[in-house]
């Protein structure tokens, strides 16, 4: 009975664990199952200042060129320079917008559910071109390729302008000097660009892995991007005093819109490591789906005379669908459904201010690989003899049809309609991208 006792105490101490020799086993990480009881809620606001790439206009629109050359301001003339056009609108600008999300965790549960509302402001961007009319300022022209060789062309088809704005030669007119320049016609022209993106998404946040400073979350869930352009090609002209045609000139617009909605299955991580009150995180997400592209073409245009080669009567205060690069080949509404990726990196830098409140710099790239935009919708090529404007003057002009050359002679009756439609609709993808930094507030309880 007196050893009983000791028996007891040397099995205590033997089965004791050793503390401080390094012989205990590290404690297992925690996983998703091993979550401490207790609903999760998180939330958080950003404020965004993003570039998004440039909205691509390759179309040539508004030329300057020699008044000394055949056709001043046609593509491939040696004085021709472009204006407006062959260009990109809206490079290097910074655009404002927020992200939004809330996610929670039931009690007991293991994966969470997140919801997230992102936006950029509507942006736009503008380029003008324009010339007073009078000797000494520039010549400008809208370019085009001329599928039937009507213009100025002798049946050829080829590069040739549509209207033409600035001074002119006195030797169009047969007037001396053969050299000089007389007042013509005062043009502006304005292309013009405006854009706005949203999104949202839902997904299931599951927990994968988690220690003292280490968290890894597993994300899979539905994603909506939303891109909206309208593109405006504007143009009027006005035959200034002392000039060979004074008073109202052509005037026209041309629009140009498009709609994108991307609709996929996302799936993706997010990361974060934490030392004291300082956090480091990084999310990544690809979502596969597809685009929903929408477009709208429309236009009109004002002609008290016509144009260059196409004359009208009568016609003051009279306004025809279809601009110039509006016809009655491409008006109208078009859309169909593309495949599309959108991925999406996010890394952030983290400050706890009290243990449930943090602020937040983090910088995100998000693109989707193929959306229709506007300007990649222009077609550069007419068939000026089935424009609106040609029938209008088949119906009122008085003038006889003739192998149409500028000058001397002037605009004349436009002919039959013949030759291929132009210009033509087509969807042409490109990609959409949007890049930089936000400013942060999240709460978790």
């Amino acid at each position: 009975m007196a050893r009983t006792p000791i028996v007891l105490v040397a099995a205590a101490v033997l089965t004791a664990p050793v503390r401080g020799t390094g012989a205990e086993p590290p404690p297992p990480p925690v996983f998703a199952a091993e979550l401490t009881p207790g609903p999760r809620v998180w939330g958080s606001a950003e404020y965004l200042l993003w570039f998004t790439n440039p909205s691509p206009v390759p179309a040539p629109l508004v030329t300057s060129g020699s008044l000394f050359d055949a056709l001043p301001g046609a593509i491939g003339q040696p004085g021709t320079r472009v204006l407006l056009g062959d260009q990109s609108l809206g490079a290097g600008a910074v655009r404002s917008g927020g992200w939004f999300s809330f996610g929670f965790q039931p009690e007991g549960w293991p994966l969470g559910a997140e919801f997230s509302y992102l936006f950029l402001g509507r942006h736009a961007a503008v380029a003008e071109a324009t010339t007073s009319g009078y000797p000494g300022a520039p010549s400008v022209s809208v370019p085009f390729f001329d599928v039937t060789g009507t213009a100025g062309l002798n049946g050829v088809p080829g590069q040739s302008i549509y209207i033409l704005g600035g001074p002119f030669l006195n030797k169009f007119f047969g007037l001396s000097p053969p050299d000089g320049t007389i007042p013509g016609v005062a043009a502006y022209y304005r292309l013009g660009v405006a854009s706005q993106v949203q999104g949202a998404e839902a997904n299931g946040a599951m927990l994968l892995r988690q220690s003292d400073r280490f968290r890894l979350d597993g994300l899979a869930g539905f994603r909506w991007l939303q891109l909206e352009e309208d593109l405006t090609f504007f143009g009027t002209g006005y035959g200034v005093p002392g000039g060979v045609f004074p008073g109202p000139e052509t005037g026209f617009t041309d629009r140009f819109g498009t709609r994108n909605d991307f609709y996929g299955g996302q799936v993706g991580f997010r990361a974060a490591y934490t030392a004291g009150r300082w956090s480091v995180g990084a999310t990544c997400k690809v979502a596969l789906g597809v685009t929903h592209e929408q477009a709208a073409v429309s236009g009109a245009i004002t002609t008290p005379g016509g144009t260059l080669f196409v004359n009208t009567s009568g016609t003051i205060g009279q306004v025809a669908p279809g601009g110039v690069f509006t016809q009655p080949s491409n008006l109208g509404t078009y859309q169909r459904d593309v495949f599309a990726v959108a991925p999406e990196v996010k890394l952030d830098l983290g400050y706890a201010v009290t243990p449930r409140l943090k602020l937040s710099l983090g910088y995100t790239f998000l693109c989707i690989s193929n959306v229709a935009r506007p300007g990649n919708l222009i077609d550069p090529a007419l068939n000026l003899t089935r424009t609106n404007l040609a029938a209008l003057s088949r119906a009122t002009s008085q003038l006889g049809v003739q192998n149409p050359i500028p000058f001397p002679g002037g605009p004349s009756k436009a002919p039959p309609a013949f030759g291929p439609a132009a210009p033509v609709f087509n969807f042409r993808d490109s990609t959409f991208w949007g890049q930089g930094v936000s400013f942060g507030l999240a709460y978790s309880y």
